[in-house]
């Protein structure tokens, strides 16, 4: 199933560490340009289709203009094979906002980086005080309607000292999902330290211990893909495969990118919906380069006793670290550290 992140709005993702404040009139997607990729995506999708509203903070352009963007995509995909998933850090939602995503069952991804004084401490160039407090509000509401959610959560190098209490605070507060994500750079004038390698591998491995442990702990998509891994079988976490053949961006002004973290990186620019159509830029040289560059096992990967579980690792962390995505994960040590700790856990059941 082919999924698609749509940037209604100009602005970093949610996983992302804006530096500064949003804009007071960002750049929106027009309903032109809308229309012309959804119906790109109906040409090229086969079976059904995930749609990813994202971008900025989009709940701030109002219901009526996301349930206009849904009631498109529903037209133009059909209503019964298109999966909707919005992307928030809950600032605006309110009754209205809950009561269509709940009848119209959109999944929703809410940022909440852990317990007050670490939340705040990621928000405070960008959202200021009290987004800490707004999105405990909008999990409230959006539990209280039984909307399906998650929780992102980023992780810098200012989550390492609340490891230990990351899972149970998540516990505590009824999140259901949480979604783990480093940050691997921070922004230039951001005063939010990326999280190193050994860091990261250090908070997870005791997550992990955490989560092992727990009863009715929230869901954790890695540890459950990396325990079907261990046991031989398949998983379908993304960061596990190695690739991202199965996930396509579309910015507001209509350029075309693979997955929503290498948006605006000019070697990943497959083109502009508005100006080509879908399956020619698929099928194109520039996309070609994309997946044969990520299909491509890093050398020093191939001898690896862990080469199997990560598949060389997410292709993002591997441009990162340079050399045209042919050096391992920035992440790699960290990650073997919970590799062999869950290997080891793993023996022992």
């Amino acid at each position: 199933m082919l999924t698609s992140f749509i940037k209604l709005v100009d602005g970093p993702s949610l996983a992302g560490n804006p530096t500064e404040a949003p804009e007071a009139a960002p750049r929106v997607m027009t309903l032109e340009t809308l229309l012309r990729l959804l119906e790109e995506v109906r040409k090229v999708r086969r079976g059904g289709a995930t749609l990813v509203w994202c971008g900025g903070e989009l709940t701030s352009l109002g219901l009526p203009f996301f349930a206009e963007a849904v009631r498109l995509a529903d037209a133009t995909l059909g209503k019964s094979s298109v999966v909707h998933h919005l992307h928030t850090r809950g600032s605006s939602l309110d009754g209205d906002w809950a009561n269509f995503l709940k009848a119209r069952r959109v999944l929703v991804t809410l940022r909440l980086d852990g317990p007050e004084e670490l939340h705040e401490a990621h928000h405070v160039t960008a959202y200021g005080p009290g987004s800490h407090r707004a999105a405990r509000r909008a999990l409230r509401l959006l539990k209280s309607r039984d909307v399906t959610l998650r929780v992102l959560c980023l992780l810098s190098s200012l989550s390492v000292p609340s490891a230990d209490a990351l899972l149970g605070y998540f516990a505590t507060i009824g999140v259901p999902e949480v979604e783990f994500v480093p940050l691997l750079q921070s922004g230039g004038n951001s005063p939010v330290p990326a999280i190193q390698a050994r860091e990261y591998g250090s908070v997870m491995t005791r997550v992990f211990e955490d989560w092992s442990e727990r009863k009715g702990a929230p869901r954790v998509n890695l540890f459950l893909g990396l325990e079907r891994r261990l046991a031989g079988r398949q998983s379908t976490v993304c960061r596990l495969e190695g690739r991202c053949a199965r996930y396509i961006t579309f910015e507001c002004d209509g350029n075309v990118y693979p997955c929503e973290e290498f948006a605006g990186v000019s070697e990943y620019y497959l083109g502009n919906v508005r100006e080509e159509n879908l399956l020619s830029m698929l099928r194109g040289p520039r996309a070609r380069n994309c997946w044969k560059s990520w299909q491509t096992i890093p050398r020093a990967c191939r001898s690896c006793r862990w080469q199997s579980l990560c598949r060389g690792g997410c292709p993002l962390e591997r441009w990162r670290a340079g050399n045209g995505e042919q050096e391992p994960s920035l992440l790699c040590e960290g990650l073997k550290m919970l590799y062999e700790h869950m290997a080891e856990v793993a023996a022992k059941a």
